[in-house]
């Protein structure tokens, strides 16, 4: 078998095992995990879309269409419901991030592209509601694109339409979208006095709307809608001491300084990768809990941008410098970003099937219960289970109206939980989600 084959088969073993895990996420019913649940009940009691900050809205609008098309076809069905807006703030994402890599099935850029889906999807994606999600997966399709050669009609569509939705998606465009800016740039630059006058426009108009969200991220950081969680956002201090965090670095640079034609790059590759086994090994858990993929968010974007900014750069030094990277330094940056990619996907699809079964836990306690109680009265916390992360600390009434269907009871936030709530108790007597009821299970087998 030869072995172009053999690689493009790998890659392609690669994008049918990403399917997969968004489909076990869309099963899991991940999107109701978190703020998910409350962002779902505020979409069905408006029966329309929820802006619920403004400089993020395009991506709002983006993954919150699927569920909307459900209502204005007259689903009254929450289950179904429930599923159509988990493909909404999953699965697009996850489709994004599939046409991104299978733009360079033939391209050494596939395994960039993967390190970069190990950093965010694996990383901070169980958090699927924030809208990082789909900023990261559209920031690495248009990169995908630009790199990959010259453009053709559908490119400059879906690019065009891509770089409008970034302008309003996440805070996070305030370093990724410089990278892009340089990229589109470079692009012109180079392929100006051969380009047709469709593909100029298109990098002249990709210019504007990076500049665009770069702006829109910076005035929202400056004037934001909630400090402190911007504050704990911006907290990349904790972050770095993240063990997770520091095994993406550490295989990163490694990926990147084994592509530089250097002397010292060797020795220097080896002690990297050495630090990142003696890392994982000594560490008593050195993966991300589900709750851990919330404060992640801000490094998975740091670690995309390096990554896009790395790539842009040694692009540029193989370019003026006619070099081209050897065979055996092909398969080790193949086996790096594989590193990268089988452990963290482990440890997602892990986190969505123990999600799966407590959700269902769930479901089965509220429609059980006959009146509002603390979710430390129920058998979902430990001893009687060892999902205690998965209850969010603000969201379990939200998250009860919808698996019950009504608030004639369910689950409310545990008793040491202090901070903002959703619902008043005179409000809870009365919760209903307009027309919609829950007509089936979730369709989870345990």
């Amino acid at each position: 078998m030869r072995p172009h084959y053999c690689d493009v088969l790998i890659k392609k073993t690669i994008l049918i095992a990403i399917l997969l895990i968004a489909a076990i996420d869309l099963y899991a019913v991940k999107g109701l995990y978190a703020d998910g649940s409350f962002f779902l009940y505020n979409i069905l009691s408006r029966e329309a879309y929820w802006d619920f900050d403004h400089p993020r809205a395009f991506a709002q609008i983006v993954t919150q269409t699927p569920i909307i098309i459900g209502i204005k076809l007259n689903i009254k069905d929450i289950t179904s419901l429930i599923y159509i807006y988990n493909f909404g703030v999953i699965g697009i994402p996850a489709l994004v991030w599939l046409l991104a890599l299978a733009q360079h099935l033939k391209s050494s850029h596939f395994w960039t592209l993967l390190i970069a889906f190990s950093a965010t999807y694996l990383s901070s994606g169980f958090f699927a509601i924030g809208e990082y999600n789909l900023t990261y997966a559209l920031s690495a399709y248009c990169f995908s694109t630009l790199i990959k050669g010259s453009l053709n009609r559908t490119d400059s569509i879906l690019l065009i339409l891509s770089a409008i939705c970034l302008t309003r998606s996440y805070e996070a465009m305030i370093f990724i979208g410089p990278v892009l800016f340089a990229l589109a740039a470079i692009k012109l630059n180079e392929t100006a006095p051969s380009i047709n006058t469709r593909s100029k426009l298109t990098l002249f108009f990709l210019l504007f709307l990076f500049s665009a969200a770069v702006t829109v991220s910076a005035s929202s950081m400056l004037y934001p809608r909630d400090p402190a969680n911007l504050a704990a956002a911006g907290n990349i201090l904790s972050t770095i001491k993240n063990k997770q965090f520091i095994f993406l670095i550490l295989l990163t640079t490694t990926y990147f300084i084994n592509q530089i034609p250097l002397q010292q790059a060797k020795p220097l590759t080896i002690l990297l990768f050495l630090a990142t086994v003696i890392l994982v090994i000594t560490s008593q858990q050195p993966w991300n809990s589900p709750s851990m993929n919330y404060t992640f968010r801000s490094a998975s974007g740091l670690i995309l941008c390096y990554v896009f900014a790395a790539t842009l750069a040694i692009d540029i030094y193989k370019k003026y410098r006619n070099y081209s990277l050897p065979q055996s330094k092909t398969k080790f940056t193949a086996t790096i970003s594989l590193i990268a990619f089988a452990p963290l996907y482990f440890v997602s699809t892990t986190h969505s099937i123990d999600f799966s079964n407590w959700i269902k836990r769930f479901e089965i306690e509220a429609q059980a219960a006959s009146g509002w109680s603390p979710i430390d009265e129920f058998k979902l916390l430990a001893p009687y289970n060892g999902y205690n992360s998965f209850s969010w600390p603000w969201t379990n009434p939200s998250l009860s109206i919808l698996l019950k269907g009504d608030s004639t009871g369910g689950i409310l936030n545990s008793k040491a939980y202090i901070g903002w709530q959703p619902f008043t108790p005179e409000e809870l007597q009365n919760k209903r989600i307009n027309s919609f009821l829950k007509k089936s299970e979730l369709f989870i087998i345990k």
